[in-house]
């Protein structure tokens, strides 16, 4: 096996496409799109004798303090083939962290952190009428390798661990028989109060609504620029808007990739709460999508009942509204993300020092 730089967008796109472990996370633009926010990035590929059987994209963030760390979001991306095979898998990602090592040398990274698009239905549903999941026993094989080649659980999650997923390839008459009835009955009240939902590049609009929304939830945003980035991709990435008497009152951001439409972020204004322009937001967003021919709809982010993530243990109300989309849908459970430490304690002066940062900005 050998480890190339990838310089051909169709290749990339199309093994991205093809995989199971293949996302938007990994598509080629992704990285232009993380490129284009000045941070370094990598492409590799993985060869057995001409025939790819790997990729991966990752980028470095900077950190306080002039430090800084490597990220694979949803990656790398394996051949379908290998990936219950432990021996062969662990062999290609020993390749690729081989080469991932090298470059955190150089670049005097602190750490390396991955979180694969491993995804585990922990739900009573059908196998047959969803996304291509693991099985426990196959994610089970992704955390021994992991472990093996040096790698620890990571403390800290940078994508959403449990997820809610739509089927939405039944007829809109299911659909909407499967919801809640306070979900119908607050889309029925949304249309009735006269709200209307529309497409729109209007990102300053959408960011002033977010602004609102994490002082009221209480968590961080990305920069206006992030958005202003972000709806570059165009053809993946479609912005709604809520209006109501003449003002925009929410909004939301979805991406799509592969047979699957994802619900990003979303924002609302502190006024109008009774109106309910999220429901329609979100009902418009899975119609559209499912008019476009997308089989899955990713509520992207929600908390297990079980749950011992701090991070999701203030999403239970967020998660009781996406789940009035399907009353009986299930939760997901990504593998989480895995880090690799080159300086342990560096990045423990580093952690405290943050602690310290993120307390005086409250």
């Amino acid at each position: 096996m050998q480890i190339i730089e990838s310089i051909n967008k169709n290749s990339w796109e199309e093994f991205n496409r093809g995989q199971k472990t293949g996302s938007l996370m990994q598509s080629w633009d992704w990285a232009d799109f993380q490129a284009g926010r000045q941070q370094k990035i990598w492409r590799f590929e993985v060869k057995d004798n001409e025939k790819k059987v790997a990729q991966m994209f990752l980028w470095k963030h900077r950190f306080l303090i002039g430090q800084n760390g490597l990220y694979c979001p949803r990656g790398p991306v394996i051949a379908d083939e290998f990936l219950n095979n432990k021996e062969k898998l662990e062999q290609i990602l020993s390749i690729l962290f081989e080469k991932v090592h090298k470059i955190a040398r150089e670049n005097k990274s602190l750490i390396f952190r991955i979180d694969p698009n491993v995804i585990t239905n922990i739900g009573n549903v059908d196998k047959q009428i969803w996304i291509d999941d693991f099985t426990i026993d196959e994610q089970n094989i992704w955390k021994s390798s992991f472990e093996s080649l040096g790698f620890k659980r990571s403390s800290r999650e940078v994508q959403p661990i449990h997820t809610i997923m739509l089927n939405i390839s039944k007829l809109e008459e299911e659909l909407l028989a499967d919801m809640h009835q306070k979900t119908r009955y607050n889309i029925r009240l949304a249309k009735k109060k006269g709200v209307e939902v529309i497409k729109s590049d209007d990102v300053k609009s959408f960011f002033d609504l977010l602004k609102q929304t994490t002082v009221r939830q209480g968590f961080g945003a990305y920069p206006i620029k992030y958005f202003e980035d972000i709806l570059k991709l165009k053809e993946k990435v479609t912005l709604y808007l809520a209006k109501y008497e003449g003002k925009i009152i929410a909004g939301i951001l979805c991406t799509y990739y592969k047979n699957i439409a994802t619900y990003l972020f979303g924002a609302s204004s502190d006024e109008y709460r009774n109106v309910m322009a999220p429901h329609l937001l979100q009902w418009t967003a899975i119609q559209d999508a499912k008019k476009t021919g997308y089989q899955f709809y990713d509520f992207w982010g929600a908390a297990s009942t079980d749950s011992k993530i701090k991070q999701e243990q203030s999403w239970q109300g967020i998660t009781r509204f996406k789940q009035g989309f399907n009353t009986d849908q299930p939760i997901f459970a990504y593998l989480g993300a895995y880090s690799y430490s080159y300086r342990p304690f560096v990045l423990k002066i580093w952690n405290t020092i943050y602690k310290i940062y993120r307390l005086i900005r409250r």
